[in-house]
């Protein structure tokens, strides 16, 4: 929510500026992928720190194109951080394209909470997508110092609540931090409903961990076996270890 409203207070600023020129802009607005395309391919092959925030499907921006552009940074010594949704990794193509990426020093971390896409350049400049589609239109180019540590401040809190890609190697390790938290709950006994009072999170929310839970654990609808059961014997299984 927080995202949410420095996006929507960014785009009033970038709306109330839209009459003076570019170069003077604290906050300004490109509605044409083209052109924030171009301007991200150049930060990119001069930037010596790239944060970024990927807000869902990875294949829209795995041109041959990007890559090359990213592994010549990396290559040069740039340092990567991207930051992606825990529902990504649920699908083992961009599962991969994550981990190769990482592999390759772009770090990567997981994270449960709402993200939308967002790019920042050696804390100086940020790139913020106008809204939270998938893949975005548009976006929100920030120079204001102040504006810019904010979103380089949500980053690392982001960052420092997500998960390293490179657990998924372990079942268990392929959940975030949140369903971790559900998943020893209900291994509490906890009803959903418990653990939504308990996390102060909405019941439907409770609903979509548990479900990745199951996903994550390779515990497909049976009707011979409870998967709440089997997932939670998984749980007190590797806290014994």
């Amino acid at each position: 929510m927080r995202l949410e409203r420095i996006a929507h207070e960014l785009n009033t600023i970038a709306a109330a500026q839209a009459g003076r020129p570019a170069t003077t802009h604290d906050v300004e607005r490109i509605d044409d992928n083209v052109a924030v395309w171009q301007r991200v391919r150049d930060l990119t092959a001069s930037a010596g720190e790239i944060l970024a925030m990927r807000a869902g499907d990875a294949r829209h921006r795995d041109s041959k194109g990007a890559r090359l552009i990213t592994m010549d940074a990396l290559r040069r010594g740039a340092t990567f951080r991207t930051i992606v949704p825990a529902e990504l990794m649920n699908s083992p193509d961009q599962a991969a394209r994550v981990r190769e990426l990482h592999a390759a020093g772009d770090l990567h971390r997981v994270s449960d909470e709402p993200l939308r896409e967002m790019l920042v350049f050696d804390r100086a400049i940020s790139f913020l997508a106008v809204s939270p589609d998938a893949p975005p239109v548009g976006a929100l180019v920030i120079r204001q110092p102040s504006m810019v540590m904010a979103l380089v401040d949500l980053f690392e809190r982001t960052w420092a609540g997500g998960s390293d890609v490179m657990t998924a190697s372990d079942q268990l390790g392929r959940l975030t931090r949140r369903e971790r938290e559900v998943l020893a709950l209900m291994s509490q006994g906890r009803s959903n409903r418990a653990i939504a009072r308990t996390l102060s999170i909405m019941d439907v929310t409770v609903t979509k961990h548990v479900a990745n839970v199951f996903t994550k654990l390779d515990l497909p609808p049976d009707e011979s076996d409870h998967r709440r059961v089997l997932a939670v014997l998984a749980y007190l299984r590797n806290q014994q270890r």
